[in-house]
């Protein structure tokens, strides 16, 4: 296992990496890609190599987005993440797994009982109740990922009811995430907006504020006068 979103051209071109004949949509050889540079910068980490970096920075987690739904490649990908923490239950409850379905969920624990999962939905059909209830019946179902048009105020209210932490991607302005935040939602998945870029943008919205507030107050006053 390597982090790499997926196998596309796509992907290999956004990366700065030259198309080769072997390049079909699926996997290359480990070696191979441990030598292709992304941006002709970077290295891809290879599972053991993200542990690795666990270990450096012990306040760090990762979300697993492994994309598939097959029974077998699931249990074979978490067999492998756990095998490689060397089953360290303080590395893995720094790991969390994020699910694609309600099935997905008792073939993870199966193969070890993480600390806390995210359910995200982008590929579920389900209903708001259905996705409602099945986290409500496990706890460890900390968190709900959607896309926005699925990130109403109701939506995200239940959720919120029953103490889980609601998640919207992909937002890339200070702005949008903003008008979600007012909404009940926790958090977002940005490429992006850094810590940072939110504190200039509520400043700034804090100095707007203050100049409204003083403007209105002024004009009270003269009124009076």
């Amino acid at each position: 296992m390597i982090g790499r979103h997926d196998w596309s051209a796509y992907a290999f071109q956004s990366l700065g990496q030259a198309l080769t004949p072997a390049i079909t949509g699926g996997p290359l050889p480990l070696a191979d890609m441990k030598t292709m540079k992304m941006f002709d910068k970077y290295n891809a980490l290879e599972f053991s190599e993200i542990i690795d970096l666990m270990h450096e920075y012990p306040d760090a987690y990762f979300v697993t987005d492994t994309k598939s739904t097959d029974k077998g490649i699931i249990t074979a990908q978490f067999s492998q993440i756990v095998e490689l923490a060397n089953e360290d239950p303080y590395m893995l409850e720094r790991i969390i797994p994020q699910i694609y379905n309600e099935s997905m969920y008792p073939i993870i624990e199966k193969v070890f009982p993480f600390e806390s999962y995210i359910y995200t939905l982008y590929q579920t059909a389900d209903s708001n109740q259905k996705v409602l209830q099945f986290v409500k019946n496990h706890k460890k179902i900390t968190a709900v990922t959607m896309p926005e048009w699925r990130a109403t105020a109701g939506f995200v209210g239940s959720l919120k009811k029953i103490n889980k932490f609601a998640f919207v991607h992909t937002i890339n302005s200070p702005e949008e995430m903003a008008k979600y935040k007012a909404r009940g939602v926790y958090g977002f998945y940005t490429d992006f907006v850094t810590p940072e870029d939110l504190k200039v943008y509520y400043a700034k919205k804090a100095q707007e504020t203050a100049a409204k507030s003083a403007k209105a107050s002024s004009a009270k006053t003269a009124k009076k006068a």
